[in-house]
């Protein structure tokens, strides 16, 4: 009887965490597919092929955030995929704090469009705050995982020194950016996005930290 009780309490941990991972499936791609209502489609009688091009032409920036965030919400799936399948089991925390972390994946559309209809600095801040709260939440997911032991192997510690310094670095970027995009422009603020979360590498690969 002692093993039948044992064996449902482990089927009903195992139904939980499949669940969870469909839930997030499930956001993840209905974010991706949300992304692309940030363009709007030009409003034209009986245009011409010039016109129309002109037109597409003016929704460059529509374009191109649209693109940044299908990569940001593509690499957020993919990490969270491969965390997901280092997962045993999941708590009411877990769940509570997954939920959160989906919360910023849905809401990264709206900050898409305002970053694409408007561009300037506001909406450059916008949307840099919030990929730093979509990168803190998976961060505080992370952690919780490892403390509670909700990992079907503990984390190693120089991962885990890897992984927080990563975490820093990203969150840094995002945040750095806004005042650098203020003094010199937009485009000196997304090429902080790419340079500083990859600064952890360069810290490992000179020796100042052993993995």
């Amino acid at each position: 009887m002692e093993v039948e009780t044992e064996h449902e309490i482990q089927r009903d941990q195992e139904f939980d965490l499949d669940r969870t991972i469909s839930l997030s499936d499930g956001i993840f791609a209905f974010a991706l597919t949300l992304l692309v209502l940030s363009i709007s489609v030009p409003e034209l009688t009986h245009p011409s092929n010039a016109d129309l091009w002109n037109h597409l032409l003016d929704r460059r920036s529509e374009l191109t955030s649209y693109l940044i965030s299908f990569a940001v919400i593509g690499a957020a799936w993919i990490r969270h995929h491969r965390f997901c399948g280092g997962l045993g089991r999941v708590d009411a925390r877990f769940l509570v704090m997954n939920l959160c972390f989906l919360a910023t994946v849905a809401f990264l559309p709206y900050p898409t469009e305002i970053l694409g209809l408007y561009g300037g600095l506001t909406g450059f801040a916008f949307y840099a705050g919030t990929l730093a709260l979509l990168v803190l939440a998976f961060a505080v997911l992370n952690e919780h995982a490892g403390r509670a032991g909700l990992l079907r192997q503990p984390e190693d510690p120089q991962d885990r020194l890897a992984r927080r310094l990563g975490t820093m670095m990203a969150i840094s970027a995002f945040l750095i950016s806004i005042p650098i995009a203020v003094v010199v422009g937009n485009w000196a603020g997304y090429l902080t996005w790419i340079i500083l979360p990859n600064a952890d590498k360069l810290v490992f690969r000179f020796g100042l930290l052993k993995r």
